[in-house]
């Protein structure tokens, strides 16, 4: 099962002879979801379904694997989430994610390591971004065995970017300040829709909050976790 719409669910069923289930709550991500998957052979393995995967819509013991890239930070309560991943899963099968988490350098008594999370969290339309501790107890709260788990940012070699180094292109600053003011401007005469000026705000506090952290090392977006459902 893939928790989410995209290309990886294509790419697995390119390569492996994988049935894969993939869940969204949201009509029009499931309507573009099943339009690129239509012509595709091996898209006959797979099936893209309308559902909230707080409630995933399956019995217990019904999948081998349940996987997620970034899509459980949206959940609004993490333990029930990880609870309903165990549900579905057959005895001994594998949980797999990416996970947004702050790292051990956060400091939450630190006014700025608190701004930034604020600012990753409102840019992303995220709830609340959990320390790594608090993610891998809610697993084993929710009955799973910790097989690996590690930040996949901090495992590259020498000469790889960091994960936020796109985000540290120069700035430019005097085209950020033509363009606010161009986006306010056309707003206010209906060249452009109403919002396309605070949706440009919120684009820069996205860049400039993630960067900022990832500069810090105080969060990363690849935190990988993969757990066992026991056997018994």
């Amino acid at each position: 099962m893939y928790v989410f719409v995209g290309g990886p669910m294509r790419t697995i069923a390119r390569f492996t002879r994988t049935r894969i289930t993939g869940i969204n709550n949201d009509p029009y991500q499931v309507a573009t979801a099943k339009e690129l998957n239509q012509g595709l052979s091996f898209m006959k393995r797979c099936q893209v379904i309308q559902a909230d995967f707080m409630k995933i819509p399956f019995p217990s013991n019904t999948f081998d694997v349940v996987y997620q890239l970034e899509a459980s930070v949206h959940a609004p309560d993490k333990q029930a989430f990880f609870e309903g991943v165990f549900k579905v899963l057959k005895p001994g099968a594998i949980y797999g994610g990416y996970e947004w988490v702050m790292t051990d350098k956060f400091d939450e008594n630190d006014p700025e390591h608190l701004e930034i999370k604020r600012g990753v969290e409102k840019s992303n339309g995220v709830p609340n971004i959990e320390k790594v501790q608090d993610i891998l107890q809610y697993l084993r709260n929710a009955g799973f065995e910790i097989i690996e788990h590690f930040d996949v940012a901090t495992e590259k070699e020498e000469s790889d970017f960091p994960w936020y180094y796109r985000l540290e292109l120069p700035y430019y600053p005097l085209r950020r300040f033509i363009l606010d003011k161009y986006l306010r401007f056309s707003e206010y005469l209906g060249v452009t829709r109403v919002g396309t000026h605070s949706t440009w705000n919120l684009m820069q506090l996205t860049i400039t909050s993630m960067r900022r952290s990832g500069e810090l090392g105080i969060f990363t977006p690849m935190y990988y976790v993969k757990v066992r459902k026991p056997e018994n």
